[in-house]
């Protein structure tokens, strides 16, 4: 008898004690403990959490080194307008 089986008995039980005809009993029981069946247990939602962390880890890595490369590339055209200005002024010098 596995761990179902017996759990539909139990509960079985409980509703029999609370007066219910054994069929309905038997019923109830039934329909609960195959529901529970479908429920996510705390591993389930563990392993399903820590994907998800590890994929949003994975994204946000990927989105600040796009970042760092976006704010070298706009570094660099800084400074080339700053010397591409400095030699324009020399230029004009007398």
């Amino acid at each position: 008898m596995n761990g179902a089986t017996f759990g539909a008995l139990a509960a079985a039980r409980t509703l029999l004690d609370a007066g219910f005809e054994g069929r309905h009993a038997e019923a109830v029981a039934g329909v609960v403990c195959d529901g529970r069946a479908e429920l996510a247990t705390k591993a389930d939602l563990d392993t399903a959490v820590s994907g998800l962390e590890s994929r949003l880890a994975a994204r946000i890595e990927r989105g600040a080194s796009r970042t760092l490369l976006a704010v070298i590339a706009v570094g660099g055209i800084v400074v080339a307008a700053i010397i591409a200005s400095t030699f324009a002024v020399i230029d004009r010098l007398p």
